[in-house]
């Protein structure tokens, strides 16, 4: 994946002995030392008909400004696998979903799972539950956790007991309605003791009371059919491949391939006489910390307000956000100052979408930018993409509040199989 450019498949891995190529060492064993001394290193002719090795492209790059504070110390650069975490949401429901390596959890909100005080279900709850026993019939079995949340009104010790009360009614019910038998339950409560948003707030208690249901997913991913109608557009709506006019610029779609398990949308933003093309197309838009995970960032660093992190897909009555990367910064790197420096055990969380449209700012009526957002794949012909202003925040902002986010939406987008 490549600023600008987007998503190339298919790139062939090879041995450096089968290449055919010189090393930079084997090009200069054959110069004499006039040559050597004379050589341009960044010409064409020098570093087009070799094969750099590892460390030959760490000095290269350390000559940049940005690399600069590393210095000779290349053992500093280390290689990194970073997991790469998926999250969707109920369109109709608050049931969410995030699955990371060989680990699911599903989220409900016990806001429509209770009363507040209460572990006793209300009748609301059925369909939130009716969602999560989709999900679970799909599940091969094993471990299952179910945890409740509160957030931090009263004492530790009353909501110790009103969390694992509250998880035990979600055990209950969920056993009548599709039996439990081939898993290994455990309920817990954890109190207020792990937030996923601020408790300084109403909407940000309201995310931490929760229940979460932790377990193995399957081996195969699993399409699991929610009926339901598109929620309510709050912005520009149209058909592909019109494109939305925006406070933002006129934003289309230039396509959407499915890459194995990988989405791989390509977004044009142009400007318009009015406007330009801001960056803010592809983004919230209001300036709340929230990551390509949709419900919460409080817990993370590195939203990347400039990264194009907010479209998502809504197919089967889910809503897929952009794929995330939980990041291992580089030692001495200004982003491990950021982990270090963090109140509590932060993750530094990265979207992989388009990276730093800050740059593009306004581009003038002439201009236009694309950008990459990858999701989860899907397995149907066409998707709806749609730039919201998130579930938790629509009740906290007025209808003047929400049209300035400058919310979009296009339905009917077809998906390429390459």
């Amino acid at each position: 994946m490549f600023r600008r450019l987007g998503v190339i498949d298919t790139v062939p891995v090879i041995d450096r002995e089968d290449a055919g190529v010189l090393t930079i060492a084997e090009l200069e064993s054959q110069m004499t030392e006039d040559e050597r001394a004379e050589i341009d290193e960044d010409h064409e002719d020098y570093y087009g008909q070799v094969v750099p090795s590892v460390e030959d492209i760490i000095k290269r790059e350390l000559r940049t400004s940005h690399f600069n504070e590393f210095g000779d110390e290349l053992d500093r650069v280390q290689v990194r696998e970073m997991p790469i975490e998926s999250y969707r949401e109920g369109v109709e429901t608050s049931v969410s979903r995030i699955d990371e390596y060989e680990h699911s959890t599903l989220m409900i909100s016990s806001d429509v799972l209770f009363e507040t005080d209460s572990s006793d279900l209300l009748e609301e709850a059925d369909e939130e539950l009716a969602a999560v026993t989709a999900e679970l019939e799909e599940v091969e079995g094993g471990e299952l956790r179910i945890v409740g949340h509160t957030d931090n009104d009263g004492t530790e010790e009353y909501n110790q007991g009103l969390s694992e009360e509250r998880a035990e009614s979600v055990r209950d019910e969920l056993a009548t309605l599709i039996g439990l038998e081939d898993f290994d339950v455990a309920v817990e409560g954890e109190s207020f003791r792990e937030p996923i948003a601020d408790n300084e707030s109403e909407e940000g208690m309201a995310l931490n009371r929760r229940v979460e249901l932790h377990f193995t997913p399957p081996t195969e991913t699993i399409e699991i059919e929610i009926e339901g109608e598109l929620p309510e557009a709050l912005g520009e709506d149209e058909e592909y491949p019109n494109a939305v006019h925006t406070g933002d610029g006129a934003i289309e779609i230039e396509s959407i391939q499915r890459i194995d398990d990988l989405m791989v949308g390509r977004i044009k933003v142009s400007g318009l006489e009015d406007v330009g093309a801001n960056y803010t197309a592809l983004t919230f838009g209001f300036g709340r910390g929230i990551g390509a995970r949709g419900w919460s960032n409080d817990e993370t660093l590195g939203f990347s307000q400039y990264s194009a992190y907010a479209p998502t897909l809504i197919h089967n009555n889910q809503r897929y956000y952009p794929l995330d990367i939980y990041l291992t910064p580089l030692q001495g790197s200004s982003a491990e100052e950021w982990v270090d420096d963090a109140d509590g055990d932060m993750d530094l969380i990265i979207p992989l979408a388009e990276r730093n449209t800050f740059e593009i700012r306004n581009l003038g009526a002439d201009g236009h930018y694309t950008a990459t957002v990858l999701w989860p794949a899907i397995d149907d012909e066409t998707v709806t993409v749609d730039v919201t202003v998130p579930r938790h925040y629509q009740d906290e902002l007025s209808d003047r509040q929400i049209e300035n986010t400058h919310p979009w939406r296009i339905t009917n987008v077809p998906i390429e199989d390459l």
